[in-house]
């Protein structure tokens, strides 16, 4: 029997407070799936399912600005470097045959964009995962959110712990934490962590002013190989 109801339909999930987390077990995949029709419209509620636990999570300010400023990073990125990318927020992911649903707090398709360009609804079951997916998780999540990204095959993760940013890479069925990006090799996670450390502080456009002048310079003295 499901441990949750939806009725009301969003008057107790929309009054969380700010950064609440509820992990709930023994949900069944019809009440994640009325939950997510329920809520369709409060962008401040995020669900996140696996083998019937379910976690509700409302995302505080200092959550959203790290997503936020890690968006911005990534988007200077790609138009500095001219590389298209299907930008999809935090989209819902769910596939039943492997009982999993996720809302990242940002994804993107950079690699596998060809595959997925001028398609207007994403469906795991024959469409890949995303190849870049941001998690913020400053109040540590007790769903294995690992476990989830490697159902659906995610191949790489920049995840932010609350104290620092690292980038990991699904290598067979587990995520292993690397140094560099797979979708940009020429960033680090120590580079990239300082950068979005002074945007976080600062809240100062000149911070990217200064990322786009590096990427800038180092598409000039770089291996051109590099620079697709």
């Amino acid at each position: 029997m499901d441990t949750l109801t939806t009725s009301p339909p969003n008057e107790a999930l929309t009054q969380l407070p700010a950064e609440l987390r509820i992990v709930l077990n023994h949900v069944s995949w019809e009440t994640y799936e009325r939950l997510l029709a329920d809520l369709s419209d409060e962008s401040a509620i995020r669900l996140t399912y696996l083998d019937g636990k379910l976690e509700i999570m409302s995302p505080s300010d200092e959550h959203e600005i790290c997503s936020r400023n890690l968006e911005l990073i990534i988007n200077m990125v790609l138009l500095e470097y001219g590389r298209n990318a299907k930008r999809l927020g935090s989209k819902t992911f769910k596939l039943l045959k492997k009982k999993y649903g996720f809302e990242p707090d940002s994804c993107f398709y950079i690699q596998n964009f060809a595959h997925v360009k001028g398609v207007k609804r994403i469906d795991l079951s024959h469409d890949p995962a995303p190849d870049l997916v941001v998690e913020i998780d400053i109040s540590h999540s007790t769903l294995d959110k690992f476990a989830i990204y490697s159902k659906a095959r995610v191949p790489e993760i920049w995840r932010h712990d609350g104290d620092r940013l690292r980038f990991h890479t699904l290598q067979s069925s587990a995520y292993v934490e690397v140094e560099t990006s797979l979708a940009f090799p020429f960033l680090s996670s120590s580079f990239v962590d300082e950068v979005l450390r002074k945007l976080n502080a600062l809240e100062d456009i000149s911070v990217l002013q200064d990322f786009r002048d590096w990427l800038r310079k180092r598409q000039q003295t770089s291996d051109p190989l590099l620079r697709k």
